[in-house]
């Protein structure tokens, strides 16, 4: 039994970022919420998300399960609330569906066949040796890879004595510096100097779902590390480096 009441547009937020990155989820469901993790079908890039009981209005279940998620069927589904709505969340082991119930000017149930995903089911996060954090204004940093999208696809990120993105293509090339002081610049922690190239498609389609305050952690040559919050909703995302061939 799983039955969980929280707002609609929570939980639209929600899948909405994880859908930035991956097709297929398994959603584990345990006393204290529920959690997620897995990779793109690339394997280039993570997720992991987490959403404590403590968010939810309501929350009940009666044992640890594991539930796979079609998140492309699920966007379709949680797409058609309203803003003011509220959402009941309900496993339904006999039908192996997960039910989705807005309650708001009417009543309306949805329900959401559930697929097998327990090959991902055991993914671990990897250790990042990361020498460098930096807190930041998500819309800064959106606003850095459109800059970089003018004159390439991937985009390089440094920190040291402040943050860096450049960009070189055949057209030209930028470099965004964000420094202490910048009002878009939180925090920025650094043991030594670091940088990598990323995929600017993937970092875009990351970053567009990410409100407020965000968190980024880089290496030399190793994979970003960026965390942020939804409504009291964890997300890390990690995106591996760009290979030069």
């Amino acid at each position: 039994m799983f039955e969980a009441v929280l707002s609609a547009e929570t939980w639209r937020k929600c899948v909405t970022a994880i859908g930035s990155l991956v097709e297929e989820v398994p959603l584990k469901i345990t006393a204290e919420g529920i959690e997620l993790r897995a990779m793109d079908p690339s394997h280039v890039s993570m997720i992991d998300f987490k959403m404590n009981k403590e968010v939810f209005a309501e929350y009940k279940t009666d044992k640890e399960t594991i539930i796979g998620i079609d998140i492309e069927d699920m966007s379709k589904f949680i797409n058609r609330s309203r803003s003011d709505d509220i959402l009941v969340l309900k496993l339904d082991e006999e039908k192996n569906k997960i039910l989705m119930v807005l309650k708001g000017t009417s009543t309306r149930r949805f329900g959401c066949q559930l697929i097998d995903a327990t090959e991902q089911s055991n993914l671990k996060m990897p250790t990042l040796n990361t020498t460098s954090k930096v807190r930041l204004s998500s819309q800064a940093f959106r606003d850095g890879l459109k800059d970089a999208n003018i004159v390439s696809d991937h985009v390089s990120l440094k920190a040291d004595d402040a943050f860096y993105m450049n960009a070189e293509g055949d057209t030209g090339d930028i470099e965004v510096k964000i420094e202490k002081g910048d009002p878009d610049l939180y925090e920025i922690l650094v043991s030594a100097a670091a940088a990598s190239t990323f995929n600017l498609s993937y970092l875009t389609d990351m970053s567009k779902s990410i409100p407020g305050e965000m968190s980024i952690e880089i290496g030399n040559d190793m994979p970003v590390k960026i965390e942020f919050e939804i409504e009291g909703a964890s997300f890390v995302f990690i995106l591996a480096p760009r290979v030069e061939r």
